[in-house]
């Protein structure tokens, strides 16, 4: 094999490489994150929790036990895991004005930063799937109720993280103001609205309504989350966002608001209530 065959084939393996198949952006957080002594530590603390758990409900044999620690333990993981998405470490370094000399734009490094938020939150998810396997050992599995709970679950997991993102480039004193906020007024709300996802659109996988409750549900968070990370452009390079699409977003989800209220009655009040805090919340970061 002749020197510029052996240089051709090792083009062609550099090109083949998996990181050059994403945003580069993706691949630097991914590389962090995986890396990080945090993302492992709470990894191993989670699932020593899980075990604990799992263990206390197969020697009661309580299924709601299970379903409990399996449902709680999944969404305090994806907290956990997302309450590190933001960028205080990117703003305190100046490292996003050299992402940005670079060559790339605000909205490509919060789009991969989510992106990888939302990879590592995907990983634990799939690494907790055994626990749903050990669940079938008590009865009562709904499986297309839990696939639909997983959906949603993935959904607040990108608002979660979208909302981190937006909340890292505010003051310290504005972050501890909304997150006493939301355990004033949003946390009720956000119970409201789960009680009434759980007991309309869970109450039978054959039930029209539940289905058209999950699919608006899951289009106000896509929606909800795009405004976020339009807002969190606002820290990378002190660029304004787009009004346009903030506007837009916020159409939509009023009218898919307006559908819910007529479609679940008293439980649509309840969201829409929440979208009305979600959006106060990007006026207050917004204008600040």
């Amino acid at each position: 094999m002749d020197r510029e065959t052996r240089s051709d084939v090792a083009a062609n393996a550099i090109r083949r490489d998996f990181p050059d198949w994403l945003p580069p952006m993706v691949v630097k957080e991914l590389r962090a994150g995986l890396r990080g002594r945090a993302f492992t530590a709470a990894m191993v603390l989670f699932h020593a929790g899980m075990c604990v758990g799992f263990m206390y409900a197969l020697a009661t044999g309580s299924a709601e036990a299970a379903t409990t620690v399996f449902w709680l333990g999944m969404g305090g993981g994806l907290m956990l895991v997302l309450s590190g998405s933001g960028f205080q470490q990117e703003l305190k370094t100046k490292n996003s004005e050299l992402l940005l000399t670079g060559g790339m734009t605000p909205w490509e490094i919060v789009c991969g930063k989510w992106q990888a938020s939302m990879a590592m939150a995907i990983l634990i998810i799939v690494s907790l799937l055994p626990y749903l396997v050990i669940r079938y050992f008590f009865g009562g599995v709904d499986v297309v109720r839990d696939l639909m709970l997983l959906v949603c679950l993935v959904f607040g997991a990108g608002l979660l993280a979208a909302v981190t993102m937006w909340m890292s480039g505010l003051s310290r004193v504005a972050r501890i103001v909304l997150v006493i906020a939301f355990f004033m007024f949003g946390q009720p709300l956000l119970v409201g609205v789960a009680i009434a996802f759980f007991s309309i659109g869970m109450a039978g996988t054959g039930n029209i309504g539940g289905w058209f409750w999950m699919v608006l549900a899951c289009l106000d968070a896509t929606l909800v989350t795009l405004i976020f990370l339009r807002l969190a452009m606002m820290w990378i390079g002190r660029q304004e966002p787009q009004r346009r699409p903030v506007v837009l977003a916020g159409l939509g989800i009023a009218f898919a608001m307006v559908l819910v209220t007529g479609f679940c009655g008293a439980y649509g009040v309840s969201a829409a209530q929440l979208v009305v805090f979600l959006i106060s919340l990007v006026a207050l970061g917004e204008f600040s």
